[in-house]
C-alpha cells in the first residue's frame, strides 16, 4: 500500500505570471493577494465615487464632461489599491491585517457547562487538514 500526501500542493500559493502572453512579473502575482486587493479596491473606489455623486460632483470621472478632474480618478485608483495594499502588507501578531479583522469580528462560541468530568464526549463534523490519497 502507497499512501500520497497532496497536502502541499492543495496548499501551494497560486500565482500568475502572465496575462494575454504579455509577463507580469518574473515571481508571479500570488491570487490570494489579488483575493485580497479587488474588493478592498471595489469597495474604496465605489465609496469615493458614492461620495463624489452625494456631493454633486459625480460628473468629474466622464472624461468628456467638462467638469473632468484627473486627481479624483486617481485619489479613487491609487487609494483603493493602496487600502487593499495595507490590509496585506500589515502584520498584527504575525496575522495579516485582513485575517486578523476576519477573526476578529467572526462569532465566537461560547460554552456554558464546563463541569465535564463525568460526560462522554462524541465529535461531529470533524475536518482534517491533510488531502490524502490511497492508492492499492
Amino acid at each position: 500500500m502507497i499512501l500520497y500526501n497532496y497536502s502541499g500542493l492543495k496548499k501551494r500559493d497560486n500565482k500568475i505570471y502572465s496575462v494575454a502572453g504579455t509577463k507580469v512579473s518574473t515571481t508571479g502575482i500570488s491570487t490570494s493577494f489579488l483575493t485580497v486587493i479587488g474588493p478592498s479596491f471595489l469597495v474604496w473606489a465605489l465609496l469615493f465615487i458614492g461620495i463624489t455623486v452625494a456631493v454633486g460632483k459625480g460628473s468629474v470621472y466622464i472624461p468628456l464632461s467638462p467638469n473632468f478632474n484627473l486627481i479624483y480618478t486617481i485619489i479613487s485608483l491609487f487609494g483603493g489599491i493602496g487600502v487593499g495594499c495595507i490590509f496585506w502588507y500589515v502584520k498584527i501578531e504575525t496575522y495579516r491585517l485582513y485575517e486578523y479583522l476576519i477573526a476578529y469580528f467572526k462569532p465566537k462560541k461560547t460554552y456554558h457547562n464546563l463541569n465535564t468530568r463525568n460526560k462522554e464526549f462524541k465529535l461531529y463534523n470533524i475536518k482534517t487538514d491533510g488531502f490524502i490519497s490511497n492508492d492499492f
